[in-house]
């Protein structure tokens, strides 16, 4: 927005755990922030999209989010957020330092960990596992605990022949937060079974057009005010 006027709002979006450790994680999520872009900056918000370390621990991803926003200068009086996978443990641990998001939508994040079968292959991933120290703590933190009223949490999953409905990496249960109490939890289900199922359930629920019901809940809630 520049120096013409401050924006009405900001729309901060994270991404998830980046397994390349590529230069420039995220990229499976550009489209959404395009999309969410093209709703919501004519309505005078502003969209960010926060990038940071996926192959640290979701406590240092929250660092330099924070770090950015303030070398920035960006407005966080009436900000929002969007975060897909890691990203949403990223926003809580910014809110258990203190941060004051007006909403936060998770969208399929491990917040009671991710599966078992999830590889140990760095301190990002161990981070999310249901026995990481770093997410105990954080489950237990006063102040993002107070938050939680706020949260929308949602989990999508793929209809199998199994009863136990799950993305393949974050079982519907973390993903919606059981017994966390947040305000929101929304399970989500997808009808593409057999040959339509994804390689990669839980990536590919980055893409149009299954994020957009997400986005659009999302987007509903901030032109709320």
């Amino acid at each position: 927005m520049g120096a013409m006027s401050a924006p009405k709002g900001v729309a901060l979006v994270l991404h998830g755990f980046d397994l390349m450790k590529n230069h420039q994680p995220g990229q499976a999520l550009l489209v959404a922030v395009d999309w969410l872009r093209f709703k919501l900056e004519k309505q005078g918000y502003q969209v960010i999209f926060g990038r940071y370390n996926t192959h640290q621990s979701f406590i240092y991803g929250a660092q330099e989010i924070a770090a950015y926003l303030k070398n920035n200068n960006v407005p966080t009086n009436n900000l929002s957020i969007f975060a897909y996978s890691m990203g949403g443990l990223v926003a809580r641990q910014m809110i258990a330092n203190g941060l004051k998001p007006k909403r936060l939508f998770t969208y399929c994040t491990p917040h009671l960990g991710t599966m078992l079968h999830v590889p140990p292959v760095n301190h990002g991933a161990m981070s999310m596992m249901p026995i990481s120290q770093d997410l105990g703590k954080l489950n237990k933190n006063a102040t993002e605990t107070a938050f939680r009223s706020n949260i929308t949490a949602i989990g999508f999953s793929h209809a199998n022949p199994s009863p136990q409905l799950h993305d393949g990496v974050v079982d519907i249960n973390s993903a919606t937060g059981l017994g966390l109490g947040f305000g929101r939890p929304v399970h989500w289900l997808s009808m593409r079974v057999g040959p339509q199922l994804p390689l990669d359930p839980h990536g590919a629920v980055q893409n149009l057009p299954d994020i957009e019901p997400a986005l659009s809940m999302f987007v509903g809630d901030v032109l709320k005010g």
